[in-house]
């Protein structure tokens, strides 16, 4: 006995398709440098801000010097600077599907670090889902 979609109004009901297992499947990405990208980017502060359609992360980085001076009077009850300057190294606009990767390839490398295996290549596919039909 075939199931009805109760959404359905009228004398048109239809049997409800069986539901497909979402599947992910991996396809090479090899990128080229452009003049700008071939010098790696030091960064030891991040920002995310959250957007309506894109997640803003701006790398930066702070004089160290100036972390741990504030480091030190923070242990030691101290006044803490009224701000720290920093130098904006550069800003990424990620959509929420590429935030979501990143967030994956993130947590995959802290676990490889956690568990000793830094310096583990990381897959060199981007996984791609079929997107979602709408009703």
């Amino acid at each position: 006995m075939k199931e009805i979609d109760k959404r359905s109004r009228g004398p048109n009901l239809r049997p409800v398709p069986p539901a497909r297992a979402r599947s992910t499947r991996g396809v090479a990405v090899q990128m080229s440098a452009s003049a700008e990208s071939e010098v790696p980017v030091f960064s030891n502060f991040v920002t995310v801000d959250a957007g309506a359609s894109t997640a803003m992360i701006e790398f930066g980085f702070i004089d160290p010097v100036a972390i741990t001076n504030a480091s030190q009077a923070a242990l030691a009850g101290k006044p803490l600077p009224a701000h720290l300057e920093g130098r904006l190294a550069v800003r990424v606009a990620l959509g929420y599907d590429t935030l979501a990767s990143l967030h994956k390839r993130l947590t995959r490398a802290l676990a490889n670090l956690g568990a000793g295996r830094v310096g583990m290549p990381e897959p060199a596919a981007h996984a791609i889902a079929p997107k979602d039909k709408p009703n």
